[in-house]
């Protein structure tokens, strides 16, 4: 869902973007929206198996861990299976990005070349993003400005309005609030396997501040948007989710 969200919230501004008296219910293109969905669906589905893969490698990953599938650990699947088909499903997403991005640009094939080196190094290698305390960071950037402003621009044959970009802002902070909240449940994991992230680094009070100061930063941003005159009051509807 948070790899789905800004591919709507992108998509959708677009749409808002080109309604007016002339064409009142706008320009949707359906099918850059189907094209563009499966993609990053499918990318992050490829991410999360080659992330079961090398989190098994390293021994991050026990039995009945709420960060693992237990695919491999229940012996259901072999390990360089679930390798295979994680690089299959970032392949298949890397070629439906590129469909996606014809209609984009080049800004949107940067964005997708990044974000599959991600998708991939995220976790993969001894020098995993996610080992060196970037998961946050990463998390913010890709399921924030990366993916709104991509499904935006593929919506708009590769044009950019800011606006788009302080909307993509809340999206990426509860993504890296997730990540963040992950990796403090993950902590006793994570240590004995070396892996260094910011929840291993700092006692359960400052993460836990952290993770509540990423929060209401996103309700913050929410909030200063839409309350001036003339701004987009509709979005205080996104503060039942608080």
């Amino acid at each position: 869902l948070l790899a789905l969200l800004p591919v709507l919230v992108g998509s959708v501004f677009a749409w808002t973007q080109t309604v007016s008296q002339k064409s009142p219910l706008g320009h949707f293109h359906w099918t850059h929206f189907i094209v563009i969905l499966a993609a990053i669906a499918l990318v992050q589905a490829g991410t999360n198996l080659l992330n079961d893969y090398y989190d098994y490698l390293r021994g991050t990953d026990k039995m009945n861990t709420f960060g693992s599938s237990d695919l491999i650990l229940q012996r259901l699947v072999q390990p360089s299976y679930l390798m295979t088909c994680g690089l299959f499903l970032l392949g298949l997403g890397a070629v439906l990005g590129i469909v996606a991005a014809i209609q984009g640009g080049p800004v949107v094939f940067l964005l997708g070349a990044l974000g599959l080196l991600c998708g991939y190094f995220y976790s993969a290698t001894k020098h995993s993003l996610s080992s060196l305390t970037l998961g946050e960071l990463v998390s913010f950037w890709i399921f924030g400005p990366f993916i709104t402003i991509g499904a935006y621009m593929v919506q708009t044959a590769g044009s950019l309005d800011r606006s788009v970009i302080l909307y993509s802002l809340p999206l990426g902070l509860f993504a890296a609030a997730v990540t963040h909240v992950n990796n403090m449940r993950d902590v006793e994991g994570d240590l004995h396997a070396g892996k260094r992230t910011i929840a291993t680094l700092l006692a359960l009070r400052w993460n836990r501040v952290i993770f509540l100061l990423l929060v209401l930063a996103a309700y913050a941003i929410i909030i200063v948007t839409a309350l001036p005159h003339g701004g987009p009051h509709w979005l205080l509807i996104t503060l039942w989710t608080l």
